[in-house]
């Protein structure tokens, strides 16, 4: 089992971020999530990508950002040739499959002990992918739709070679 990336939390606002050789202008950085894989980790702004959803909505729709991060560096491990809208619905089909395995008690902290969603974070994660909707029509749909589909389905039904 290969070691997951790392965690980096900033503020675009205050911190200098870079991703390999290269610094990342700010601008670019407001409201972001990704994977940089020079360095193999998973950066958030966090008052604008985890600390405005929590805050809107509640624990679970950060929750929601945080897994999508960890998806597209999933993606990138298994060397995904996907782009554009087929790689953001496979990253929300992942968060699905990720929370139907908590759902089930598939997955453990780090003490060893089953992670379970509280009431209300289902709805709590609907809501974030309608709050966070691209401005395409039916976007939001297609992305409930796709968490829907992995926390049903699986990681198989992601098509996600792993």
């Amino acid at each position: 089992m290969s070691v997951p990336p790392h965690l980096r939390l900033f503020d675009p606002d205050a911190d200098h971020v870079s991703c390999g050789a290269q610094t990342l202008p700010a601008a670019t950085l407001k409201h972001s999530a990704f994977y940089c894989a020079p360095d193999d980790y998973v950066g958030f702004d966090e008052p604008g990508t985890l600390q405005r959803p929590y805050d809107r909505i509640g624990d679970y729709a950060a929750a929601i950002e945080l897994a999508s991060g960890w998806s597209e560096a999933a993606q990138d491990r298994a060397s995904s040739t996907l782009a554009g809208t087929e790689r953001e619905r496979q990253r929300d089909c992942l968060s699905g499959a990720f929370t139907g395995a908590v759902y089930i008690g598939d997955v453990n902290d780090s003490s060893g002990k089953p992670v379970s969603l509280s009431p209300g974070d289902l709805d709590e994660a609907i809501s974030e992918f309608i709050a966070s909707g691209r401005s395409q029509p039916g976007a939001s749909f297609e992305r409930v739709s796709s968490f829907r589909n992995g926390f049903l389905g699986g990681i198989k039904a992601c098509d996600f070679a792993v």
